[in-house]
């Protein structure tokens, strides 16, 4: 190895360009740093996702191979909108691995998860947080007078909805 310290990486900060949206700076900087909390967390989701296919094991493998690559790809058409509202608020998208792995809010995918239950309740729980913030990011959108974002935050919100009602619906009812 040679001495690389990957914690020692400063984290990045998007960079601004100048723009004729009526929007002021002061919150257009905010809501870049919101949206780019939420795609660090979109994208690091659908990792968790695609992790979890591969510890599915039994007769119904094939039915979550099916669900959770579904999700994977509703969570890649959130992270594009994501992606082009940041744009649109003239500011640079941060979607490196690195930096998704810096700055996202979930806890990491237990490689322990091995029966199915287990593996349905930790992803549960990471959707239900997802949605969780991306709640917050309506309220923070709205409050920093951006309509546009908020309504996007709702769509996405109601999609991470579903997950977990689907994540849900296999789960022991005793929970």
């Amino acid at each position: 190895m040679d001495g690389f310290n990957s914690s020692s990486i400063p984290l990045q900060e998007p960079k601004f360009y100048k723009t004729r949206a009526e929007i002021p700076e002061d919150n257009r900087i905010q809501l870049v740093e919101l949206l780019n909390q939420s795609l660090a967390d979109t994208i690091d989701l659908k990792s968790q996702i695609l992790q979890a296919i591969w510890h599915v094991r039994g007769i119904n493998f094939y039915q979550f191979y099916l669900l959770f690559g579904e999700m994977s790809d509703q969570l890649e058409a959130q992270s594009k909108l994501l992606i082009e509202r940041i744009s649109a608020l003239a500011s640079t998208p941060l979607v490196t691995i690195r930096i998704v792995a810096q700055y996202s809010q979930l806890s990491e995918f237990s490689f322990h998860a091995t029966t199915t239950e287990e593996v349905l309740e930790a992803l549960a729980q990471r959707v239900s947080l997802h949605g969780k913030f991306l709640r917050l990011g309506i309220i923070q959108a709205t409050d920093l007078g951006d309509a546009a974002t908020a309504r996007m935050y709702t769509k996405i919100a109601c999609t991470v909805d579903q997950h977990l009602w689907l994540l849900e619906s296999h789960c022991s009812t005793d929970t």
